[in-house]
């Protein structure tokens, strides 16, 4: 009889040394489940971020150039992409956004969802799998006191400063950055953004 409880005793042990070893093993496994999901979201967003701001980077060349300063950031001001479904359209106010939504213009050709705007990029997701990231940019003003946001026409309200947006999305989550650009606008017969008046004046210093 002692030796019948000895082994009912060592097999009760052995049961709940087996019961909480299977419960250290399955705490151990979802442990290690959170922390390669939270490795894996923290990865995806440092490459939405990535994307973004290499979709900034081409954003701020793009409006920077000659041809596209001289035809006039107003028309990018102006331009309807909060009244339809665009690429920008989640980036607009009514979405918390910054995009202005009183655009009633027509918006420049490819504005927004095509080249250069909106371009798809691969990212290496280990082994053979490709991630397929998409940037947007675009172009919103930021006008002074005596400005208006969307001006009336081309030309005006351009005081030579704009914000380049860029936003980048896997199709479920999204990153933006954006960057404040001061260009001149070439057609202009005097330097802005000088001291001492312009370049008539005395004393000149580009800023």
């Amino acid at each position: 009889m002692r030796r019948r409880r000895d082994r009912g005793a060592l097999l009760g042990v052995v049961l709940v040394l087996t019961v909480v070893l299977l419960a250290a093993s399955v705490f151990a496994f979802w442990g290690l489940r959170g922390e390669t999901t939270s490795a894996g979201t923290d990865r995806l967003a440092r490459q939405l971020f990535d994307c973004a701001e290499q979709g900034l980077a081409v954003g701020k060349q793009y409006f920077s150039t000659a041809s596209i300063r001289q035809a006039g950031w107003p028309s990018f001001f102006r331009a309807n992409i909060c009244g339809q479904t665009t690429n920008l359209t989640p980036a607009c106010k009514s979405n918390g956004g910054p995009f202005p939504t009183g655009g009633t213009d027509t918006p420049p050709a490819n504005y927004p969802n095509g080249s250069p705007f909106t371009n798809t990029v691969t990212i290496d997701a280990g082994g053979t799998h490709q991630l397929q990231l998409t940037y947007t940019f675009g172009l919103y003003n930021v006008p002074t006191a005596t400005e208006l946001e969307i001006p009336a026409t081309v030309g005006a309200n351009d005081d030579g400063t704009a914000v380049v947006y860029a936003r980048c999305t896997d199709g479920t989550r999204t990153r933006s950055v954006q960057a404040l650009i001061t260009v001149p606008n070439p057609f202009d017969g005097d330097y802005k953004f000088t001291d001492a008046n312009g370049m008539r004046g005395q004393n000149n210093f580009n800023n």
